[in-house]
C-alpha cells in the first residue's frame, strides 16, 4: 500500500471517490519484556497510543535488561471489531497513526506495512535495515502473543496479529462497498452473460 501509487489509492481516484479510512479502537498493551526470554517483567493497559504514555510507562520500568513494546492486545476477531467512527482519517492521516512502539520509538501503520512488504518477504526480502524504526522492528520480530482459541492455545507472532488488524480496518474503507457496486455495474455492461 504505497501512500501514492497504492491499488486502492489509484481504484478511488478511477472511481473519483475520496478515501477514509476509521482506525480500529484497541487497547494496548504495554510490556516491559526480557531481552533474552519470553519473560515480562510488567504489563499495562491503555486506550490510546501516543509519545506521552510511553515515555510515562517507561519511566515506571526498572531492569536494565528488557525491552519496552506497546501494541495491541492480542485476540484479534473480525467479527467483534469496533472501528472508531468518529475518527474518519484521510488515508495519509491513517498510514500516520502508530500501531506499535518500541523502545520509546513510536512505529506508524505504514512503517510497518512498508517493513513487512519491503523486509520480511511479503512482497521481496531484504537483509538491510537503513532505518532505526526497522531494526527496532527486527527486535520484536519473534515475538509471540498466546492466545486461547476454542479452547486451545495458540501463538501467533505479534506482528502478524497487528498486521491483521491493519488489513481490516482497510477492508472497511469508506466508498468501498460503491466502489464494488460499480464494478459489479461495469463487469455485467462488458459480459452480459
Amino acid at each position: 500500500m504505497h501512500r501514492k501509487q497504492s491499488s486502492i489509492k489509484k481504484l478511488f481516484e478511477l472511481f473519483r471517490k475520496d478515501v477514509f479510512i476509521c482506525p480500529e479502537k484497541i487497547t494496548y498493551i504495554f510490556s516491559e519484556n526480557d531481552t533474552a526470554s519470553p519473560a515480562c517483567y510488567k504489563i499495562e493497559f491503555s486506550e490510546k497510543l501516543d509519545q506521552e504514555l510511553v515515555n510515562a510507562f517507561s519511566g515506571r520500568c526498572k531492569s536494565d535488561n528488557a525491552f519496552i513494546f506497546c501494541y495491541p492486545t492480542v485476540g484479534f476477531n473480525r467479527e467483534t471489531t469496533k472501528l472508531d467512527t468518529e475518527k474518519l482519517l484521510s488515508l495519509d492521516d491513517y498510514l500516520d497513526l502508530p500501531i506499535l512502539s518500541i523502545d520509546q520509538t513510536l512505529i506508524t501503520r505504514w512503517q510497518l506495512i512498508s517493513y513487512l512488504a519491503n523486509k520480511k518477504g511479503m512482497e521481496h526480502f531484504s537483509d538491510t535495515r537503513e532505518k532505526f524504526w526497522q531494526k527496532q522492528l527486527d527486535k520484536v520480530w519473534h515475538h509471540k502473543t498466546t492466545q486461547k482459541k476454542e479452547g486451545n492455545e495458540e501463538s501467533i507472532r505479534s506482528l502478524y496479529e497487528v498486521a491483521q488488524r491493519v488489513v481490516n480496518e482497510n477492508l472497511n474503507i469508506n466508498n468501498l462497498g460503491a466502489i464494488r457496486n460499480n464494478i459489479s455495474e461495469i463487469e455485467a455492461q462488458v459480459n452480459p452473460f
